[in-house]
């Protein structure tokens, strides 16, 4: 089989999950091409079959005409609506000579917009849904309607978690349509190191957003002030909420225990990981309906044997072993937050050594790389053989 993959980027920092997919998929054998409109980190992440798709000047009149056409009109994502018909053209072209058996677009809008256009070159479309295209634009009227509109006519859409699969169905898409196939990791890639001393040194890792929840991990780490004053935090990653942070650090004395250290590559984060203790992740509900879908991050930081204080929102409650649940607060409880950083924090090496190698068999059962590729590509296969016997003749 050929598969084309259509994502607006290919691949920023915050989207391994996309590249390890694709890149799997290729070692277990099923031709796999990127098309794109941007490329980033190419050092850090070099697939060779990648298809950037060019497109008109910003003067072009075609961008004129598009923009006129948008005047007075509600555009549920303007980044997407006002410039797509300038770039489907383009992407229909390549796309058709490209002759791929199957087109598997990367979150729920690309396959949407990507619809007439592999209607229209007699190609199935898969679509999998991440995150924000299952919470918060499922908030939006218009995204609604073209999500009911499409949900009979994608050939197949994977989700990432059961909570997710719950929440999709339940927009109108039929149930035995919508498959979970998970996130997931290449466990040889992490090395397993459990705890060999008590939980000092925490790390969190996202973008400075609402739904990660940093603030909240702030505010749990100004109530852990005065009864565990060798605790620290290290968060990486950048965002819209860095200054917020900063001035909460610096209003709140926290900044000999609180560090800010910005961006870093995919390597550096997996060193940073090896050198703390246990990882917290405060996820939640931002105010316009984002959720996460099931953090990488956690994945991550289980395989290495980082024992993980999180949230119970979205797909987290999945991606750990029922026996850590005791270590999930609900979204937005920094006191709960607290309470579980100070009890991990309390306990012995061997209470944390049980913890970090539940953690690790979770990802080696349910979050298989090589497992989950498997469940792709079976897919695949059964949408191409369906369209194959579809046809006269």
């Amino acid at each position: 089989m050929r598969i084309v993959h259509f994502t607006r980027s290919f691949s920023p920092l915050s989207q391994t999950f996309i590249y390890d997919y694709i890149t799997e998929l290729e070692r277990q054998g099923t031709e796999s091409i990127v098309v794109t409109l941007k490329r980033e980190n190419e050092a850090e992440r070099p697939f060779g079959a990648v298809e950037v798709v060019s497109l008109p000047a910003r003067w072009h009149p075609t961008w004129l005409r598009q923009r006129l056409r948008a005047r007075g009109r509600h555009a549920a994502d303007p980044e997407i609506d006002v410039t797509w018909s300038v770039r489907r053209k383009a992407l229909a072209e390549r796309i058709g000579e490209l002759q791929p058996d199957l087109v598997h677009a990367h979150f729920g809008p690309s396959g949407v917009h990507l619809l007439p256009l592999t209607e229209e070159l007699g190609i199935p479309l898969v679509v999998t849904f991440y995150g924000h295209d299952a919470s918060r634009l499922l908030r939006d009227p218009t995204w609604v309607e073209r999500y009911r509109a499409s949900w009979s006519r994608f050939a197949r859409v994977t989700v990432l978690s059961e909570a997710m699969r719950e929440v999709i169905v339940g927009s109108g898409c039929p149930p035995w349509k919508c498959v979970v196939v998970r996130v997931a990791k290449r466990l040889p890639d992490y090395r397993f190191s459990p705890p060999t001393h008590p939980v000092r040194r925490f790390v969190s890792v996202g973008r400075l957003v609402e739904k990660k929840g940093h603030m909240d991990v702030l505010r749990a780490m100004r109530a852990l002030r005065s009864s565990s004053a060798d605790i620290s935090l290290t968060i990486i990653g950048e965002g819209p909420l860095r200054g917020e942070l900063e001035r909460s650090i610096e209003e709140w004395d926290l900044q000999d225990r609180v560090t800010l250290s910005g961006p870093r590559s995919h390597a550096q984060v997996v060193d940073a990981m090896y050198e703390a203790d246990a990882f917290v992740l405060a996820s939640r509900t931002s105010p316009d309906g984002d959720q996460e879908g099931t953090p990488v991050v956690l994945l991550e930081a289980q395989a290495m044997g980082l024992p993980c204080v999180s949230t119970r929102h979205s797909g987290i409650p999945e991606q750990i072993p029922s026996s850590s649940h005791w270590l999930l607060a609900e979204e937005g409880d920094w006191a709960g937050i607290a309470e579980r950083m100070q009890a991990l924090a309390a306990c012995t090496v061997d209470q944390l050594q049980s913890i970090a190698r539940a953690g690790r068999l979770q990802v080696e059962q349910e979050y298989n790389l090589v497992t989950e590729v498997g469940k792709l590509r079976a897919l695949y296969a059964d949408v191409v053989e369906r369209v194959a016997s579809d046809r006269p003749g």
